[in-house]
Parts: C-alpha cells; structure tokens; sequence
C-alpha cells in the first residue's frame, strides 16, 4: 500500500517538476538552433543529390571506358 502511496506522489511531484522546467517562450538560442538545423537539413539533401549525381557520371565514365 504504501508503494502505491509514494509511486503516486513520486508520479505528481515528476509532473509538478517538469511543467515549471518548461520554457513558455523559445529563447533566441533556440531560434537559431532551429534555423541552423532547417541550413544543416536543406545543405544535407543538396550534397545527398550532388553525390548521387556524380556516381552516375561516374559510372557512365566507366562504361564508356570499357
């Protein structure tokens, strides 16, 4: 029973803890996380396509070779 007891008030004061360590408003830090992770994403997918580009040219390379 009072395992019950404690597993219910450990459960609230988790609860009561983690609304008050929420931030109401995103800070300018995470503004500019977020923008620099949108750069990061779009540069990422501009490579992924530039490599996939360049291994077909390659490819088309050898083949002419041969």
């Amino acid at each position: 029973m009072t395992d019950v007891i404690l597993w219910i008030v450990a459960l609230g004061a988790g609860f009561i803890c983690g609304r008050v360590s929420t931030p109401a408003e995103p800070t300018k830090q995470d503004e500019y996380d977020q923008e620099h992770l949108k750069r990061m994403t779009q540069d990422i997918a501009y490579y992924k396509k530039l490599t996939r580009k360049l291994a077909e040219e390659n490819q088309e390379l050898r083949q002419k070779i041969k």
